[in-house]
């Protein structure tokens, strides 16, 4: 039987061991995962910036970002901010939504954005001078994707006409979602009416891929497609199945020709052509 002295030594063995656990356990839960989807950490889709490997500005405290482990974008909207600002941006900064009640009729407006992810090198769309010059803060629409100085942006106007890839996009204001309880505290949507936005060409594009295949190429696949479309168009095979994700893309308008993409090897596009050859 272990006797009072040897717990003098246990004890300290066994509080170390402990510690070492609970280390490893939080470095993988909040460093070592590189998306943070939606629900984890609020409302945003967060990624890690070391994905797109640039310098930014966190979008709540303004801070330069310079790709460390705890830092992160949402590839939804384009928000930027460390893991101690990620609480902030959830509850003060507004994602893109997969539907909205207003009006289809009604012009949506720009959803801006402070210390974005741009994906390119951008002009202002009013001096047509170069944005995302270090210490200036500029404004990016989640939608559009046009860029403003903070100087410039009353001159724009305010309505969104979604950019250069609008006939891909379904618009937030042309989605019906039907919530239903899933449980005792969650709640799962489902589409169940998409209208015409009223566009020529409009040909919307719908994204499979599995984040988990290959060596995460699929990963970033989806994460660009979400920063150029309805979060709703990209769907992860690992989160669905392709009957769930291609259930809703019947419910396009006729006049609306369907394009799907299939981001992954032979199984992933095999998988998704028979579903749609049993539908």
């Amino acid at each position: 039987m272990l006797q009072l002295e040897d717990l003098q030594f246990v004890w300290p063995v066994f509080l170390a061991f402990s510690l070492l656990l609970v280390s490893k356990h939080l470095y993988q839960k909040f460093y070592q995962r590189d998306h943070l989807p939606k629900g984890t950490l609020g409302n945003h889709n967060w990624t890690r910036i070391t994905d797109v490997s640039k310098v930014c500005q966190c979008s709540v405290c303004e801070m330069l970002l310079m790709n460390n482990l705890n830092e992160y974008y949402c590839d939804c909207c384009g928000v930027c901010a460390d893991l101690k600002c990620i609480p902030g941006a959830n509850a003060n900064i507004k994602c893109k939504q997969i539907s909205v009640t207003q009006d289809k009729q009604t012009a949506m407006k720009h959803l801006w954005t402070r210390g974005y992810m741009l994906l390119e090198t951008s002009l202002c769309d009013v001096c047509e001078e170069e944005c995302d010059v270090p210490n200036q803060i500029d404004f990016q629409c989640a939608w559009c994707l046009r860029t403003v100085h903070t100087d410039c942006k009353p001159k724009i106007a305010e309505v969104c006409d979604f950019g250069p890839y609008k006939k891909f996009v379904i618009p937030p204001n042309c989605v019906t979602l039907e919530t239903k309880r899933a449980g005792v505290r969650f709640r799962k949507s489902h589409v169940i009416t998409i209208h015409d936005p009223g566009w020529t060409p409009w040909t919307p594009l719908i994204v499979l891929g599995n984040r988990k295949s290959g060596n995460g190429d699929g990963s970033h696949v989806l994460s660009t497609f979400r920063r150029l479309l309805n979060p709703l168009q990209v769907v992860d095979l690992a989160d669905k199945s392709p009957e769930e994700a291609l259930h809703w893309v019947t419910l396009v308008p006729s006049r609306g020709q369907s394009l799907i993409l299939a981001a992954g090897g032979d199984g992933t596009a095999a998988w998704i052509l028979n579903t749609i050859h049993s539908m």
